[in-house]
């Protein structure tokens, strides 16, 4: 296939690459034929032009259709229809959980991420969301998967003396105490420890995230754009205050500043985040993380706090 040449410019074990990723579609295939389903899939090649030919990552978009379409389906109304498709949607999640759970084991034997995220047919709303849209062609189509395959220590990255990291205020107390965690990079808020902002693709296990010390002599300067990019615009922020019962201190941000020396711990560039994330406009190396272990309070210093929303 056309997209496995692309695994020879960012892995080392091009035959381990080539074989396990033939080997996962096919599989793949296989599986949902055996459910009446068929896959029909786009590959897209994502590239960081600033370091040719570095390749950021591996996108592969999936529809997953029935092999015939549904009897009676149209004869359903809208909510008989909403809950046999959530029913079959749920179900086969399931499936694929279980499936994906094994093959991102064996990616990540080879240094690879193999990240996945599933959507309503036709569109890329999360069945939670399933109130809110129209049945279109769920009689024919069942989901709508991304898939995406990337390398995960990307790049080793040297980090300056003191490192940077945002977090909301409603984080101090827990910080203060434990330091800073290693968390998933993904979006979630409530029913955890630690309430994070989002970066677009996950990480598949748990990192510490910062930043190059970007401070000059007159400080952080103004960083209302970052703040949007970490952890969402006004709206976004203003759901933490009405939905999720958040204070208006809450959605305030802490900057803390980390003391690198003496952790030993090895730090890597974010694979989520290329040249147009650049704080200083001149490196893709600002966004670094360590997989090592979490921060030790002893090691961290609460600097300024910001209102994303004045």
């Amino acid at each position: 296939m056309k997209y496995l040449k692309i695994f020879e410019e960012f892995v080392s074990n091009v035959d381990l690459s080539k074989s396990e990723t033939n080997l996962l579609l096919n599989e793949l295939s296989n599986l949902l034929k055996s459910k009446g389903l068929i896959i029909d899939y786009k590959i897209n090649v994502n590239k960081d032009h600033f370091r040719k030919p570095d390749i950021k990552d591996i996108g592969v978009e999936i529809n997953i259709m029935y092999d015939k379409p549904l009897e009676g389906f149209d004869k359903l109304t809208k909510e008989e229809m909403v809950s046999q498709y959530s029913e079959k949607f749920l179900e086969l999640s399931k499936v694929l959980d279980m499936f994906f759970i094994k093959w991102g084991e064996r990616f990540n034997k080879a240094n690879l991420m193999l990240l996945e995220n599933k959507y309503i047919y036709g569109t890329r709303m999360n069945i939670k969301n399933i109130g809110n849209t129209y049945p279109r062609d769920w009689d024919k189509g069942l989901m709508f998967m991304d898939l995406v395959i990337k390398s995960k220590k990307f790049q080793r990255v040297k980090p300056t003396d003191k490192i940077l990291h945002f977090s909301f205020r409603k984080n101090r107390e827990f910080i203060e105490k434990n330091g800073i965690k290693m968390t998933s990079n993904e979006r979630w808020s409530g029913g955890g420890e630690l309430d994070l902002g989002d970066l677009d693709l996950s990480i598949d296990e748990p990192a510490v995230y910062a930043i190059q010390d970007f401070r000059t002599a007159d400080g952080v300067g103004d960083v209302r754009w970052l703040l949007r990019r970490l952890f969402g615009k006004y709206n976004d922020l203003m759901f933490y205050i009405g939905e999720m019962g958040w204070s208006r201190e809450d959605v305030t941000i802490d900057l803390w500043e980390i003391d690198v020396k003496g952790l030993g711990y090895k730090w890597y560039r974010d694979s989520n985040l290329g040249f147009s994330d650049s704080i200083k406009s001149k490196t893709t190396e600002d966004w670094i993380m360590s997989f090592d272990g979490d921060i030790p309070k002893e090691s961290i210093k609460l600097v300024e706090t910001f209102d994303p929303l004045d």
